[in-house]
């Protein structure tokens, strides 16, 4: 079974995104020239790829200043 992971960041002006299969990085970081309004999260799946979800985060990781503060 893998474990795919997708980070967003959104601490700089032009946000970016990586995407990880069991902890590796699996492509080049992706940065947008327009950040996106994200309205949604879904899934899909391409080809003949088969798998189901088990198992599904969402988490705000916070800025470094913040946990300074804490």
């Amino acid at each position: 079974m893998a474990n795919f992971k997708v980070v967003l960041n959104t601490r700089e002006s032009n946000w970016s995104v990586d995407w990880y299969v069991n902890d590796t990085k699996v492509t080049d970081t992706y940065v947008y020239t327009t950040n996106p309004t994200i309205t949604y999260v879904g899934f899909s799946r391409e080809g003949n790829v088969k798998g189901f979800i088990d198992n599904f985060q969402l988490s705000v990781i916070p800025e470094p200043s913040t946990v300074v503060l804490l």
